[in-house]
């Protein structure tokens, strides 16, 4: 019997087994519902743990071990000490005076230049994975938006510039 190379081997491996698939890590694609130009008091920064699971898994269909692969974000919560202008809402409500905001920061490497007690002026747009907007979803997210990002389908990469440290 002739030997299998590993490489051939390998290449049947991969078809055989099941890909994982595309919604588990994140969507690709995601729609803005809001843009809006704030001035906010930055009450908290944290890091918190994000699950791998698509979006239509329940716990109970997850694998014991499938805690290895989570991942982490940093959750920026923030008041509205005034909302300076609305360049785009197609969410049906508005944002206003004394709400609050949490903008998640994907990109773990990069630091704000603030702190919490403290204010700044800074865009942000409201984005979900889906085409219609449903204010439950709980998939929704605030991101920064700085005017020189492109909206393009990933967060963007330099969400702290822009930004103004007010007080």
């Amino acid at each position: 019997m002739k030997r299998i190379r590993p490489f051939v081997l390998l290449a049947i491996l991969m078809l055989i087994s099941p890909l994982p698939s595309s919604h588990a890590s994140s969507p690709l694609r995601y729609h803005t519902y809001m843009v809006a130009v704030i001035e906010a008091f930055v009450e908290d920064i944290r890091l918190v743990d994000i699950s791998p699971m698509g979006p239509h898994e329940s716990s109970r269909e997850r694998s014991p071990r499938s805690g290895e692969g989570m991942g982490k974000v940093q959750k920026i919560s923030l008041k509205i000490v005034k909302v300076e202008k609305i360049e785009l809402n197609r969410t049906g409500s508005l944002i206003h005076q004394g709400d609050s905001l949490e903008v998640t920061n994907q990109y773990l490497d990069q630091k704000p230049p603030f702190a919490p007690g403290e204010t700044i002026r800074v865009r942000v747009r409201l984005v979900l994975p889906e085409e219609r907007y449903d204010r439950q979803d709980p998939r929704k997210q605030w991101w920064f938006f700085p005017q020189s990002e492109p909206e393009g389908i990933l967060p963007p990469r330099l969400p702290f510039t822009g930004m103004e440290i007010v007080r």
